[in-house]
């Protein structure tokens, strides 16, 4: 692996811990609004929305360097996952 594929593979674990978050983070806010009677629609509009962000996330990252970035992106996303965990477990937000 060159130093560019490198660059990118750590660009993709970067990028996949923020799109971890966000995804999980809409999961919640979505599934508020269902919970405490709100919009369905805007449960919808979120779950739209997160669905559309995860797939975008791997898409780009097969595209830029294929096997390398795509696996380091779902490692990205899954310590993305844990953090937000992390954070609704303890409370704090």
């Amino acid at each position: 692996m060159t130093g560019h594929g490198i660059l990118l593979a750590l660009a993709a674990a970067v990028a996949g811990v923020a799109g971890g978050r966000l995804h999980f983070r809409l999961l919640k806010s979505g599934t508020e609004a269902l919970v405490r009677g709100g919009s369905g629609g805007r449960a919808v509009a979120l779950a739209a929305l997160r669905f559309g962000v995860t797939l975008g996330l791997f898409v780009l990252a097969a595209i830029a360097g294929g096997a390398a970035p795509l696996l380091a992106a779902a490692l990205g996303f899954a310590i993305g996952r844990a953090l937000e965990l992390r954070i609704a477990r303890s409370g704090t937000e």
